[in-house]
């Protein structure tokens, strides 16, 4: 293997680049091993997937598997709503001043950030839309442009099958296929006008949600993406730039799998056409965690982390020049604070996967770190400089815990209401005195986005035997699943690791027409955008 080019595979979701006007686009050809390496990956995955790869400039298929299954479109119908609306900017019959409310109507239990009477631009709309997935501004929007004038300029542009329900008791649905041939138009600039699309590509770039087909990329690549979740739905789609400015466009639409499954395949999806169908020099993709790491400031952090060989060679480690990791830390603020040497790989055959386990050593400041991974050799160096795939996670440093928490707490509550949880604090060696602690808490939503938070008093830790208390929770006026995170507080510092609880969020509970009798209701925050 020694330092020559070892290649990589991807599929991607809907994916496409754009090139200046000036530039001459090399037509991309797929590596004759990319559509087995494709299959290969579909073939391990549990659910079912609709893919599609290809050439945003010319628009030939680089590869395809089940691109004309229908499937419920989950966040994807956004995409729809907004052509519609960019159609009616340029037509000039509406503008990104024009106000639009969100009725109650619009809100939904979950993935809603906005309530019903708040008024945004048209603008503002459009990008709550489609940079977090905010579904009141979208239902908003499909609301006042309808699903029938939408589905209208869909066919009429022949982006079919693509279709927004008109009946409530119909479903949203889209081919891969059909998803591919939007974006390979936006890439080509030729969706509605060529101002048009650029506006489009941009707003698809300043996408928050970024845990599937970008996230084993290169730092710094260019994505334009729309990503869709409906519990058995998993998708990703968006135009990905390589480092010569060639588009590809991918499509991965996955159904029937859990969430967790997909996300991976989609990431993998990305990684692999990257390296190949924009001549990126590697075959590697990478399991890490998606959730921060709780690490201690000036200790070191042992972390595992799962390397999959997905290219043509074995990995030996008797190579000439055998491949090997590296990491490296950067702080809140972008500066590289930290970087490993270069620590050999084990051997790896192709298609075959390792769990490595890797010692950080952390600064000796609290804060957070971005940890990124990537792949090296002596002759070259960290490959990400020449495209190859890393990976990143987020590392929590936090001063030494002075307890271990433990709480109680019903996994159903409700809204504006008090429910009792009974907070447990059990000493760790680094309590030295009697502290008073408070209970921090932060409700995530399942993009990951924090919902609302806040903290609330309890009492005293000792050294020596366990403390418990039962202290009030009102849940903040939000509605639907979420994940609960728990965590003790002592003079604004975390004093104990985040614990997690996936609880239900439900109306309000009534008795009558009289307040909830036991414990008191107290304000909570507001959920935040």
């Amino acid at each position: 293997m020694g330092s020559e080019v070892r290649r990589t595979i991807s599929v991607v979701l809907a994916i496409a680049l754009s090139l200046p006007a000036t530039t001459t686009h090399v037509a991309l050809a797929a590596p004759a091993s990319l559509p087995s390496l494709l299959d290969s990956r579909i073939s391990s995955f549990s659910g079912g997937a609709g893919i599609v790869v290809q050439d945003g400039v010319t628009g030939k298929i680089l590869y395809q598997h089940d691109p004309d299954e229908e499937v419920i479109t989950a966040s994807l119908y956004k995409l729809g709503v907004l052509l519609e609306a960019e159609r009616r900017v340029d037509a000039a019959t509406l503008r990104y001043t024009d106000s639009i409310t969100i009725e109650p109507e619009d809100v939904t239990e979950d993935g809603s950030y906005e309530s019903a009477g708040t008024t945004l631009t048209l603008d503002d709309a459009l990008e709550q839309m489609i940079t977090v997935s905010d579904n009141g501004a979208a239902l908003a929007l499909q609301r006042i442009l309808g699903a029938h004038e939408i589905n209208t300029t869909l066919a009429a542009l022949k982006i079919q099958p693509f279709t927004l329900a008109e009946d409530p008791n119909d479903d949203n649905v889209a081919s891969p296929r059909a998803i591919a041939t939007f974006f390979t138009l936006l890439a080509q600039r030729t969706l509605v006008s060529r101002a048009a699309s650029d506006r489009m590509l941009q707003r698809l770039e300043r996408q928050e949600i970024n845990d599937r087909l970008p996230a084993q990329l290169p730092p710094g690549t260019v994505v334009a993406h729309k990503t869709g979740n409906l519990g058995f739905a998993t998708h990703d789609a968006g135009v990905i730039y390589g480092k010569a400015g060639d588009p590809v466009v991918v499509v991965a639409m996955t159904w029937d799998s859990p969430e967790d499954e997909a996300i991976d395949l989609i990431q993998s999806i990305g990684s692999l056409v990257y390296a190949n169908a924009l001549a990126s020099p590697t075959n590697v993709t990478y399991a890490v965690p998606q959730q921060p790491v709780s690490a201690t400031a000036g200790r070191p952090l042992v972390q595992t982390i799962r390397l999959t060989n997905l290219g043509p060679n074995d990995w030996r480690l008797n190579d000439p020049d055998p491949f090997t990791l590296m990491w490296e830390m950067a702080d809140a603020g972008g500066k590289i604070v930290g970087r490993s040497a270069h620590l050999p790989l084990w051997d790896i055959g192709v298609g075959k996967a390792v769990d490595y386990p890797i010692v950080i050593d952390m600064p000796a400041t609290a804060g957070d770190y971005k940890v990124t991974f990537g792949l090296a050799d002596r002759a070259n160096g960290a490959l990400a400089s020449v495209g190859a795939p890393t990976a990143s996670m987020t590392v929590r440093s936090h001063a030494p815990f002075l307890v271990s928490l433990g709480v109680s707490i019903s996994s159903v509550l409700h809204r504006d209401e008090a429910s009792a949880a009974i907070v447990t604090f059990t000493p760790l060696a680094d309590l030295a005195a009697v502290t008073q602690l408070q209970l921090g808490w932060r409700v995530i939503d399942r993009t990951s986005r924090v919902i609302s938070e806040g903290a609330l008093p309890v009492g005293a830790a000792k050294p020596g035997p366990s403390s418990s208390y039962l202290v009030p929770f009102v849940a903040p006026a939000i509605r639907g699943p979420f994940t609960l995170e728990l965590y003790a507080l002592t003079e604004g510092r975390a004093a104990s690791a985040v614990i997690r609880k996936t609880v239900e969020i439900d109306a309000p509970r009534t008795y009558g027409g009289d307040p909830a009798p036991g414990l008191s209701s107290r304000p909570s925050p507001s959920p935040r955008p």
